[in-house]
């Protein structure tokens, strides 16, 4: 629902950098930050751009969290079979399947990066060649290779609107591909009549009622609302609220930080220490 509100999807990296920064130009996905050295290598002093066969290690390895730099993408044309590396199905309840063109992403030295992780000649056999990457860590204790060929996997450095071609959006998705209520947008065969291929998406997906709900969530709303779409963007806007409540909270307690990266920061590693603190109760029950 982010992206059809702002037409960008880019990694957490990348959005957390723009946060940050008072800059216009747009966060490059390749840059070295923090500790990002040491969990491609061991070396903590890199300094110059990570090289396109560490960017796509650190993607891969760490994209769940904050080093993800961009987008994990799927050349496997098996519904409902692309899975994680524990086995789960990334097919959802209320979530939806995007198709890009890849044809229609620009090249250049300016335009999205784009890597193919695990075709022959892709980062997979490239990983022996590079220095700078820990093959024993990648290779045998992650399993670097296993998990961009399980679903044929590319990285994109973030995604516009005029790329995507298909949009599915499968309820009750658990049911299999062929059950529940899945609808099914294809950009060559839409209603032109019917506004543009985006605007098409967002009925589909109830966009105007998650908004509406959303806003009344960021606005403190406890009032639980009979419509799903309102409803979920009520539960997503209060979730918005509290992290902003929080961070503010966080600033004020901290005032000695210099900087909105440092509070950002801080606030990340309490976040992360609490559902750690969360997960060993839910096991230990």
């Amino acid at each position: 629902m982010d992206f059809l509100a702002t037409n960008n999807m880019e990694g957490r990296f990348q959005t957390f950098k723009r946060t940050t920064s008072e800059s216009s130009e747009r966060p490059k996905a390749n840059v070295v930050g923090g500790n990002t050295g040491k969990k491609v290598s061991g070396n903590t002093n890199m300094e110059a751009d990570l090289s396109p066969t560490q960017l796509g290690v650190l993607h891969q390895h760490y994209g769940s969290g904050g080093q993800q730099r961009g987008l994990s993408l799927s050349s496997s044309n098996k519904i409902g079979e692309i899975i994680g590396n524990t086995g789960e199905s990334f097919r959802t309840d209320e979530g939806v399947r995007i198709k890009i063109d890849l044809a229609k992403v620009p090249e250049g030295d300016r335009e999205p990066i784009l890597l193919n992780h695990y075709s022959l000649g892709g980062i997979r056999n490239k990983i022996a060649e590079d220095s700078d990457i820990d093959e024993e860590e990648q290779g045998t204790n992650y399993g670097y290779e296993d998990s961009v060929t399980k679903n044929r996997e590319l990285y994109l450095e973030y995604l516009k609107p005029e790329w995507i071609v298909g949009v599915e959006y499968h309820k009750e998705a658990n049911k299999g591909p062929t059950e529940g209520e899945n609808r099914e947008l294809d950009i060559n065969t839409i209603d032109s009549g019917n506004g543009g291929f985006m605007d098409q998406v967002k009925g589909m997906l109830s966009f105007d009622d998650y908004k509406t709900g959303m806003e009344l969530g960021m606005s403190g709303s406890g009032t639980k609302l009979h419509n799903s779409a309102q409803e979920k963007g009520r539960i997503a806007g209060l979730e918005y609220k509290a992290g902003y409540d929080d961070g503010k909270a966080l600033s004020e307690e901290e005032s000695g930080f210099d900087s909105s990266e440092k509070i950002f920061k801080s606030f990340m590693i309490r976040v992360a220490i609490g559902i750690r603190k969360d997960s060993k109760k839910k096991l230990k029950n």
